[in-house]
């Protein structure tokens, strides 16, 4: 009988998962579950948010949900139908379901500390919406070691999303200004 762990996505293109670092995430899934016999079906949910028929099947052991943007009906619905799941990424209802999450405060710390360390004195921060747990907690961890460190804090170097912006507008927005102004090397801030 085929064992196999269903990952379940939602909003997210095969591109996204890899911005998000989900690709590596899942490979070492990935591999984990290859070597207990397992293997993994990825599966973007639909627009109606109910379970694929797979997980239903037989051979569907657990489910992996990742990313944020899953609706609750599914964690209940999993839950109702006593299907094992576990959250990854996921910082909205986490406190009620098994999740691992992103320690993105002292993330942001170290690679703050990092770009000191290497002399950087000029450190910018693109960000999504701060109504998102996670992106607030990186960016409140970006200021503090700004801050520790002496630094200056300029805003030209800060984008983040503004919530009144579509997302497809954001994305457009920030490739085109990082892509004008940060590969003429002579606009590149100095790291000294």
């Amino acid at each position: 009988v085929l064992k196999h762990i269903a990952i379940l996505f939602h909003n997210l293109d095969i591109l996204e998962l890899h911005q998000h670092g989900y690709d590596a995430v899942i490979k070492r899934i990935d591999t984990f579950l290859n070597k207990e016999g397992y293997s993994i079906i990825l599966i973007k949910l639909r627009e109606d948010n109910t379970l694929p028929e797979i997980v239903h099947n037989a051979g569907t052991k657990g489910v992996i949900l990742l990313g944020n943007h899953i609706p609750e009906i599914l964690y209940i619905s999993l839950t109702t139908q006593s299907i094992p799941f576990v959250c990854i990424d996921i910082e909205s209802y986490s406190s009620r379901y098994f999740s691992v999450n992103t320690d993105n405060f002292n993330g942001i710390g170290k690679i703050v500390e990092h770009l000191v360390a290497l002399g950087h004195k000029k450190i910018g921060f693109i960000s999504g919406s701060l109504k998102s747990l996670r992106f607030k907690e990186r960016y409140n961890s970006f200021k503090q070691e700004i801050e520790d460190n002496d630094l200056t804090l300029i805003k030209k170097y800060i984008k983040i999303k503004d919530d009144s912006e579509g997302e497809q507008n954001f994305r457009d927005r920030k490739s085109t200004r990082l892509n004008s102004s940060h590969t003429d090397i002579s606009r590149m801030p100095s790291s000294a």
